[in-house]
């Protein structure tokens, strides 16, 4: 077989791996099952090969389709096959791209999950890759789009990325190996085909032969400056970051400011990335600088950081979050717990006798009123222009909004901040703090004690 790389090969593919293997019938799919085949003594592995016709070249789909059969079966390995028809789409190129890509995908993974395999092997070259690197340049890209394909992502690997197509098919053909060909990978209608067929043939013959290399090594280098701001990102927002109830990043400005400007913009974009699960590159990058630029701006400004996020400056902190909706007020029944979904909290609820040492805590999310205080319509819900509140302590009400100032609570932040309601009168901003006038007295009878749990969700 072709020199691949062991050492990278190793970090991909380990003892008694379970992979799926997308097998379309071209030389690089070929190769790909050919190679893996060849390991799976060495490494024990289990394959299951995967074909998606989408019958969008008529006969010839049907064709790959028997190809991939025939030789599934000549290697003694399981092949599962989807008929996807897009037809349909063939007057959008671009849509059939995209909705080909998204289809496979979606099948590979299903396949992966019904047969309990943990990886996907994608028959991507350096070829493609290459291809990858001057499209992200030519649309303009930062790190991530210079780095190109990543040879691992979560369970998806591309064993062949730093082999080339010349050497894949001189393998083949000197062994006498067939594959499909498809003929509209031969047309330039695409970008990505424009690349292939126009634009890297004459940079190879006009300006470098080894273009190649030079891309990839740039792919190297990329990649290496690219999992360091990662790292230093995910580092930062780990030790220094927050999370909001809706779990909204909070970014203290005392550690944030002193950074040099691009690492800041990282860390915006690890930020976005983590609330959208979504990387934005350079699509985001005019979006971003800009947004930095509130750092030095008057308290409460805001810059749109696209896709639905914003970003605010608060007195002490920056805050990236997706702005609250206005949701419907949920009645509440003392004891007894109740869901309160809008706000990712559970609010829970226990009455007890109201012992003289009880005493109010700092701890505003765990608070113990006077039960018979609370005797009426009882609801959570968002705050609103024109509430007022006697926070505990106070001789008299004051505006809400206030009341946050006072505290530093971000505008950003408000909404999502749950008031319980009783009768009207805002017994407890949840977390914050309780009114004085529902607080437990020497002459109580009764108590409740309130506390809320937050509802557990994966923001990375």
């Amino acid at each position: 077989m072709i020199n691949i790389m062991e050492k990278f090969i190793s970090s991909l593919i380990q003892e008694s791996d379970k992979i799926v293997i997308g097998l379309s019938g071209g030389p690089d799919s070929v190769f790909l099952t050919l190679y893996l085949n060849s390991l799976q003594k060495e490494k024990s592995l289990d394959l299951h090969l995967t074909h998606v016709n989408y019958k969008l070249r008529g006969r010839d789909s049907d064709l790959d389709e028997q190809f991939c059969r025939e030789f599934a079966e000549r290697l003694g390995l399981p092949l599962e096959v989807e008929v996807a028809d897009l037809s349909s789409l063939k007057d959008t190129p671009g849509n059939i791209q995209a909705e080909a890509r998204q289809r496979r995908m979606r099948f590979y993974v299903s396949v992966a999950q019904k047969y309990d395999r943990n990886k996907i092997a994608l028959g991507h070259t350096l070829d493609d890759n290459i291809e990858t690197i001057l499209g992200n340049i030519f649309r303009g890209c930062g790190l991530a789009g210079l780095s190109g394909m990543r040879a691992q992502s979560g369970n998806i690997i591309r064993p062949l990325l730093y082999t080339s197509k010349k050497d894949i098919l001189e393998y083949l053909d000197k062994n006498g190996i067939s594959y499909r060909i498809d003929a509209s990978n031969l047309e330039s209608d695409y970008t990505r085909n424009k690349i292939r067929n126009i634009i890297l043939p004459r940079i190879v013959d006009q300006v470098n032969p080894g273009v190649y290399d030079a891309v990839k090594r740039l792919s190297w280098l990329a990649t290496e400056a690219h999992k360091y701001f990662e790292k230093f990102s995910d580092n930062f927002l780990d030790q220094h970051g927050s999370y909001s109830l809706q779990n909204n990043i909070i970014i203290p400005l005392a550690e944030f400011s002193p950074l040099d400007r691009i690492l800041k913009r990282h860390i915006l974009m690890k930020s976005i990335e983590r609330l959208s699960g979504n990387e934005r590159d350079i699509a985001a990058f005019d979006l971003i600088d800009s947004a930095l630029n509130i750092i030095d701006s008057p308290t409460g400004t805001r810059a749109d950081l696209g896709g639905g996020l914003m970003i605010e400056k608060a007195s002490e902190n920056l805050i990236i979050f997706r702005p609250v909706e206005r949701s419907e007020p949920i009645s509440v029944a003392i004891p007894g717990k109740r869901l309160l979904q809008s706000f990712n909290l559970v609010l829970n609820s226990e009455v007890g006798s109201a012992a003289t040492e009880i005493k109010h805590t700092s701890d505003n999310f765990k608070v113990i009123l006077d039960y018979y205080k609370l005797k009426g319509e009882l609801e959570v819900r968002q705050f609103r222009e024109g509430d007022y509140f006697r926070p505990l302590g106070m001789m008299k009400s004051k505006k809400l909004s206030e009341f946050f100032i006072d505290r530093k609570i971000p505008r950003a932040l408000r909404m999502e901040i749950p008031l319980l309601v009783c009768n009207g009168e805002i017994a407890w901003v949840i977390g914050v703090e309780i009114s004085d006038l529902f607080k437990l007295e020497p002459a109580s009878e009764q108590a409740v004690k309130l506390w809320v749990e937050k509802v557990v969700r994966d923001v990375k």
